[in-house]
């Protein structure tokens, strides 16, 4: 008899992406984000501007819960020959 109690972790992959048209940041990347999150310290070394206007409570996966910083709006994020403009969540 086999008792699966988890399935196995699944790989992280990442991307190197052009952000701001300033640096290549690596971003890990997940097949179903809801929100996309940056640190403070990096958005600090990019000087991205965000409003602390919009905040969000988010719960971890260990259940703690966490007040993110603010919002940056549509940021130019560069991948190849792909420019997209992203909401990101600063925490």
């Amino acid at each position: 008899m086999v008792l699966t109690v988890a399935k196995d972790s699944q790989l992280l992959c990442s991307v190197m992406m052009l952000i701001d048209n300033k640096e290549e940041v690596r971003c890990i990347t997940d097949s179903s984000p809801q929100i996309i999150l940056m640190s403070a310290e990096i958005t600090s070394d990019l000087r991205l501007s965000y409003g602390p206007n919009i905040v969000l409570n988010m719960q971890s996966a260990n259940s703690t819960m966490d007040q993110l910083l603010g919002l940056a709006h549509s940021v130019p994020c560069t991948l190849g020959n792909i420019t997209v403009y992203l909401q990101i969540h600063v925490l």
